[in-house]
C-alpha cells in the first residue's frame, strides 16, 4: 500500500490490527468506486471537509445517505457549506478529495460523525486514495478515529435516484464501448494538414504561409480581423495576409492562429443551447486571446505565444468530438447544462457518461499527433493542481477560464485562484485584471471572429 498518505498508512498499518483490503477502479467518485467494488454504501464511512467562517472539519456518515448541513448549523449555531477539492487536497495532503478518510488527528482537524455509524459490525473506509477501501471492526475503527463527536441524524434518508443519469460505473463503461466503436476519428481539415509541415521549415516564407491561409477566403478574413485588433495598435492598413504577417503579427504566431482556426473544421456542432456551436467558439476565441495575452506578460518566449493562443483555443476541443461522433450524449448534455447551469460540466459529464470532455479532447488531440504540451492543456484544464514539465499552457488556461466566468464564458467549477500558482506564474492580481481589460476593449472584434467561425461551420 504504498501509494497511500503516508499519515494513513503509518497509522492504520503502523500497529496492531486485523484490516482487509479491498480494490477496484478508481472512477472519481465514491459511489461509483463503492459500486465497482460490490460494497454495502450503508457500511462505508463517506467523510466531507466542511467549512463555517474559519472554522473546518470533517463530517462523517453512512455512504449510502447524504450530508444534512442544516443539522450542522443548528448543532453549532453557524452556517456551513462545503469545501471546493482544492481546499481538500491542500488541507489532506495527498489525499483524493472523493476519497477523504475519516481521521482528523491526522491532518489538526476535529471530526463529527453521524451516529448511525456507531454499529457493532465493522465498517469500510476510504484510506485516501479512490479505488480503495479498508475493513476492520468497530472496536478498532474506534481507536484510529480516536476523539470524535457524535450527532444524530447528521445524513439525510437515501438520496433521490440520479437526476442526471445511470450509475457513472455504468455509463463509463457503455461510453467506452462506443468509443471502441467508432470505426474512424475525424481526420486533420485539409488547410490545417497543409500548414502542419510548416511549422519545422526554418526556410518557409511569409509568402508561402501567406498562400495557404489565401486558399480560405474566411480564414484569411479572420487572420486580418486579428492584425486590425486594438491588442496590436498598429496603426497602418493591413490590406493583405503578407502585411498581417510581415508586420503585425509574426510568421509563428500566424501559424498557430490559422493553424487553431482550421482545425474546428469538419466537426459540427448544433448551434443550439449553452454548449452550441457559438458558445463554443466564442469561449474557445476569448480563452485563446486571453491566454495569448498571459504568456506575454510572464516572459514565455515570443516564439511560444503562438503555443499559448492554441492552448486556450483547442482546451475544450473534446466537446466537439462529442457532438460529432456521439450527438445523442451531446444533445442530453447540452439538455443538462440549460437546467442545471451552476453544476460543473464535468460532474454532469461523470454523472451522465462516466467520460468527461477533457478525456475526449485528450483522444483526438492523440490521434492528430499534437504536441504534449497542447494534449496536457486539453487533458488538465480543469485542474489548479496540475504542472507540467512542457510549461505553464496549462496553467494558463486555467487562469483564462476562471476570468472569464464572471463574463458567463465556459464551463469551468468557480474556485478561488490559488495565490502558489501566481507565484510560480510570477503573476499578480493586477496584471490579471490589465490582462482582463485588454481583452475586453477588443470584445466586438472577438465576438465577429467567434461568429465567422460559426458561419463556416454551423450544421
Amino acid at each position: 500500500m504504498a501509494q497511500l498518505p503516508i499519515r494513513v498508512r503509518n497509522l492504520v498499518f503502523g500497529g496492531a490490527g486485523r484490516y482487509r483490503v479491498v480494490r477496484t477502479s478508481a472512477n472519481g467518485d465514491l459511489k461509483a468506486d463503492i459500486a465497482a467494488a460490490h460494497l454495502p454504501a450503508a457500511k462505508v464511512i463517506a467523510t466531507q471537509l466542511v467549512r463555517s467562517g474559519k472554522r473546518l472539519m470533517l463530517a462523517c456518515h453512512p455512504a449510502d445517505r447524504s450530508l444534512d448541513l442544516t443539522v450542522l448549523e443548528r448543532h453549532f449555531q453557524g452556517r456551513f457549506e462545503l469545501c471546493a477539492p482544492r481546499t481538500c487536497r491542500k488541507l489532506l495532503q495527498g489525499c483524493d478529495p472523493s476519497a477523504l478518510p475519516p481521521f482528523g488527528h491526522l491532518y489538526d482537524l476535529s471530526v463529527v460523525v453521524d451516529a448511525r455509524l456507531q454499529q457493532p459490525q465493522g465498517l469500510y473506509f476510504p484510506p485516501g486514495i479512490g479505488g480503495a477501501f479498508i475493513y476492520t471492526d468497530q472496536q478498532q475503527l474506534q481507536r484510529l478515529l480516536g476523539k470524535v463527536e457524535l450527532i444524530p441524524n447528521l445524513s439525510r434518508g437515501k438520496p433521490p435516484k440520479r437526476r442526471l443519469g445511470m450509475d457513472p460505473t455504468q455509463s463509463r463503461r457503455k461510453m467506452l464501448d462506443k468509443i471502441r466503436r467508432v470505426e474512424r476519428l475525424p481526420s486533420m481539415p485539409g488547410i490545417a494538414q497543409e500548414l502542419l509541415p510548416l511549422r519545422n521549415d526554418p526556410g518557409v516564407s511569409t509568402a508561402r504561409l501567406a498562400s495557404i491561409i489565401e486558399q480560405d477566403p474566411s480564414l484569411a478574413a479572420q487572420v486580418i480581423r486579428y492584425a486590425t485588433s486594438p491588442l496590436y495598435g498598429y496603426a497602418g492598413k493591413v490590406d493583405s495576409i503578407h502585411t498581417a504577417i510581415a508586420r503585425v503579427l509574426g510568421m509563428e504566431f500566424v501559424f498557430d492562429l490559422a493553424f487553431g482556426l482550421s482545425l474546428g473544421r469538419g466537426l459540427r456542432l448544433p448551434n443550439e443551447g449553452p454548449l452550441g456551436l457559438y458558445p463554443f467558439w466564442r469561449h474557445a476565441v476569448f480563452s485563446a486571446a486571453l491566454t495569448h495575452d498571459l504568456s506575454q506578460q510572464i516572459g514565455i518566449e515570443e516564439s511560444h505565444h503562438g503555443t499559448a493562443y492554441l492552448a486556450g483555443l483547442l482546451h475544450n476541443f473534446g466537446l466537439l468530438v462529442l457532438g460529432h461522433c456521439f450527438p445523442v450524449e451531446f444533445k442530453r448534455l447540452n439538455q443538462l447544462q440549460a437546467k442545471y447551469p451552476r453544476r460543473p460540466l464535468v460532474t454532469i459529464e461523470r454523472a451522465t457518461m462516466g467520460v468527461t470532455h477533457t478525456e475526449l479532447g485528450q483522444w483526438l488531440m492523440r490521434h492528430w499527433r499534437m504536441p504534449p504540451v497542447l494534449v496536457e492543456a486539453v487533458r488538465h484544464h480543469h485542474d489548479p493542481d496540475f504542472r507540467s514539465l512542457e510549461g505553464p499552457y496549462t496553467n494558463l488556461v486555467w487562469l483564462a477560464n476562471q476570468l472569464l466566468l464572471p463574463s458567463k464564458l465556459g464551463d469551468a467549477e468557480r474556485q478561488q485562484i490559488p495565490s502558489a500558482m501566481l507565484e510560480q506564474l510570477g503573476l499578480s492580481g493586477d496584471q490579471l485584471q490589465d490582462a482582463l481589460s485588454r481583452i475586453a476593449t477588443d470584445q466586438e472584434n472577438l465576438n465577429a471572429i467567434a461568429r465567422g467561425l460559426v458561419t463556416t461551420r454551423a450544421a
